[in-house]
């Protein structure tokens, strides 16, 4: 499983780091960390927060085309920490509600949305 849910906050965050944290807390995710990647631009870096069967990565948002959703979440059912305390129910829509609850404005791209021509 991948999916890609469009975030942005209705409160102001300073930043990615401030804006994972709260996603992770929204989602009751205690294990995460920063990681360097120069294929997250602008700043090289995203944050991975994990459960025993779900990798929940929080990055800044490439779209141009949808500036009110700056950031994006990226959930792959990767169970890369199995000795987690945790388990995320993965399903977008529940996510989607979960971070609604918290104050976020959460859009769900339909299949096939990022592919070019």
């Amino acid at each position: 499983m991948h999916a890609v849910l469009l975030l942005s906050s209705s409160t102001p965050v300073a930043g990615l780091s401030d804006l994972a944290v709260r996603v992770f807390a929204a989602l009751g995710l205690t294990e995460y960390e920063e990681r360097e990647s120069s294929n997250y631009p602008p700043d090289d870096h995203y944050f991975c927060g994990y459960a025993r069967n779900v990798t929940v990565e929080v990055c800044d948002s490439d779209e141009s085309e949808m500036p009110e959703y700056p950031y994006w979440l990226v959930l792959t059912d990767e169970a890369s920490r199995k000795d987690s305390k945790t388990e995320l129910v993965a399903e977008p829509n529940l996510v989607a509600k979960e971070l609604a609850k918290a104050g976020f404005k959460v859009f769900i791209p339909t299949e096939g949305w990022g592919r070019n021509g």
